[in-house]
């Protein structure tokens, strides 16, 4: 896994490897290998990982609500998380030249866990013949086309946008629909 930088000339490169690349507003990483069943659980670790030390942490300290009051508690932990700010992490796909069904079902848990944490993944230069891939396996059933981009830059247009006000933007990739449907699903077996 490798943190991306944005060099002068705009292009993105691994950041360690280049000392003018600047790091850019939210993490862009690559995982450099086809997503395969022989590196799955390395990839859902190390974007966990990644995840986990985001730079903006956000902790405050719980407010002190009187015992037995459960329903104001439950209302007080809701609007919280209504409120939270969005994260936002950039999955460049450039080297993924294939991807198996264990690939697959990687991607769709790691998209519905990021989610109810927050944090929606855009992938970017993804290949032609692995979105396929991704359609013809049910991806989409999880996942939103307006988190695929060409491009990093354009994925990290669409990044500033979640930023700004990340629920409208998952509102109207209708990712708040496929989670409770994906959470109803979950809750029946």
């Amino acid at each position: 896994m490798n943190e991306m930088g944005r060099l002068p000339c705009g292009d993105f490169r691994v950041a360690n490897r280049f000392s003018a690349a600047i790091p850019p507003i939210v993490p862009v990483i690559r995982f450099d290998a086809p997503l395969i069943f022989t590196n799955v659980e390395r990839f859902k670790r190390a974007i966990r990982h990644e995840i986990h030390t985001l730079s903006r942490v956000y902790v405050s300290a719980p407010e002190k609500i009187p015992l037995g009051d459960e329903v104001e508690r439950e209302k007080k932990e809701e609007k919280e998380e209504k409120e939270a700010p969005w994260e936002v992490v950039i999955l460049d796909c450039s080297t993924w030249v294939y991807t198996d069904s264990m690939g697959i079902e990687a991607v769709k848990e790691l998209i519905l866990e990021m989610l109810t944490k927050r944090t929606l993944i855009l992938f970017s230069e993804v290949r032609s013949a692995v979105l396929v891939q991704y359609r013809k396996a049910g991806l989409f059933d999880v996942a939103s086309e307006d988190q695929f981009y060409p491009t990093i830059a354009f994925a990290l247009n669409a990044a500033e946008r979640v930023l700004a006000n990340g629920t409208k933007f998952v509102e109207a990739a209708g990712l708040t629909d496929k989670m409770r449907r994906c959470s109803l699903r979950s809750t029946d077996s």
